[in-house]
Order: C-alpha cells, then structure tokens, then sequence
C-alpha cells in the first residue's frame, strides 16, 4: 500500500500540471464552455476598435504582431506570417486574466509566388476555430468541420498552440519596446 502511495505522489508532484489539464479536459461540459467562450469572443471582438493597440519589434522576417490593451490588459494578439506563397493571419483572445481562450486563424495560399506576381490571387483559403478551457484545446473547428479529439493531430495541435502562445505574449511584456499605433 505504502509503494502504491509514494507512486502516486511522485507522479502527481512530478506533472502536476499536465495532470490536473489533462483530467479538466475530460471533466468538462464542452457544448458550454465553447458557448461561454463564444461569448467573451464576442464581447472582446466588439471593443476591438476602441481598444490601446500597440505593435511589437518584429523578431522574424515575414511577421508582423499587435496587442490589443483594455486599460492596462491584454485582450487580443494579432499575429501575421508571411512567406513568399502563403499567409496565416491569427486572432488570439484572452480573458480578463490573460489565459487564451480562442484562436482564430485563417490559411491562406496564393496561386503563384509573391516574389513573381505581386499581385497573385488567392488559391485556397482555410479557417481555423480553436477553443481553450484553462489553456488546453477543448474543441478545433478546421473549415466548417470539428476535427475530433482523440484525433493524433488534435493533441499535436493543441501542444502546439500551447507552445507558441507564451512566445507571441512574451512579446507585450515591456511596453518600452513597443509603438503605440492607437
């Protein structure tokens, strides 16, 4: 019994995070969550225009970042990236205590190089809806279709959200490196 004890603890104290995530992903009831998301969604969207925005250093060639503030909060990331046949554009909510609760992205592909036609058109386009519950991927809209959860991608996704949000964040840290742009 003592052996099966000290297992337990030692690996509930060694991933605890991971754990309690991991468990709240199951514990959830997700049709309500992604409502209650939908509407903080809403209600940041709507103050969008009236929000402080401010734009980051870029650090990589091709990427363009903005923090939209409500007061002294960030509320919302834009994020562009950029290469020379495709564009992603991503809209990052957070909630009033900073935690990520929707991505929004959309995928673009242009029809032939920027670097040959400057004035290209789109190919394809894709849509991205990506709802979080304490930061875990709780639910991924992929144009007009839930992928579902248990899929391989769905983790790998949501892994890698989780590892690019703290980054994009990082960068609204020190308002002395940003540009005040309203």
């Amino acid at each position: 019994m003592n052996l099966l004890f000290a297992f337990f603890i030692s690996f509930f104290l060694s991933e605890p995070i991971a754990v309690l995530k991991e468990f709240s992903t199951h514990k959830i009831d997700t049709v309500k969550t992604v409502s209650a998301v939908k509407t903080q969604y809403l209600a940041i969207d709507a103050k969008r225009k009236i929000f402080s925005q401010y734009s980051a250093p870029a650090k990589e060639s091709g990427s363009a970042y903005f923090g939209y503030y409500e007061g002294t909060k960030l509320r919302m990331i834009n994020a562009n990236f950029y290469t020379d046949s495709s564009k992603v554009e991503a809209d990052e909510y957070l909630n009033e205590m900073g935690s990520i609760i929707l991505v929004y992205a959309k995928n673009s592909n242009y029809e032939t190089k920027l670097s040959i036609n400057p004035r290209t058109k789109i190919n394809s386009m894709t849509e991205n809806w990506f709802y979080f519950n304490n930061e875990v991927l709780i639910k991924w809209v992929r144009g007009g279709k839930v992928v579902p959860s248990g899929l391989a991608e769905f983790k790998q996704m949501g892994a890698a959200l989780r590892a690019d949000f703290p980054k994009h964040k990082k960068q609204f840290v020190d308002f002395a490196s940003l540009q005040k742009i309203r």
